[in-house]
C-alpha cells in the first residue's frame, strides 16, 4: 500500500516517478544530493509518522527535480511524464 508523504504526494507516485524517467537511484543520488538511503526509505514507505522539516525538505528537493524531468504529479495518485516540458535545474550542495 503506498503511504501519503505530503498532503499531494505518495510514495507510490516517488516510485512510478523514478520508474517512469529510468533513472537509477545511484543517478537520482548524484542529480539531487539526496543520499542513496534516504530515496530507499521514501520510496519504500519506512516514514512512521509525518515527516520532519528536514524530510519535507527533501521530498520538496526530490519532486522539484522529478517534475523539471518533465513529471507531473496527478491528483488521482498517478503520475505523468512529459518529456517535452523538461527543463533544467542545477541544486547546489551546501558544503
Amino acid at each position: 500500500m503506498s503511504k501519503i508523504l505530503t498532503r499531494n504526494l505518495t510514495t507510490f507516485q516517488l516510485k512510478a516517478a523514478r520508474r517512469a524517467l529510468d533513472v537509477p537511484l545511484h543517478t537520482l543520488s548524484d542529480e539531487t544530493g539526496i543520499a542513496i538511503n534516504a530515496l530507499c526509505k521514501l520510496e519504500s514507505s519506512e516514514l512512521k509518522s509525518i515527516p520532519k522539516d528536514s524530510q519535507l525538505k527533501t521530498i520538496s528537493r526530490l519532486r522539484l527535480y522529478l517534475e523539471s524531468k518533465g513529471i507531473e504529479f496527478l491528483e488521482n495518485g498517478g503520475v505523468r511524464y512529459s518529456p517535452e516540458v523538461e527543463t533544467e535545474i542545477v541544486f547546489r550542495i551546501k558544503e
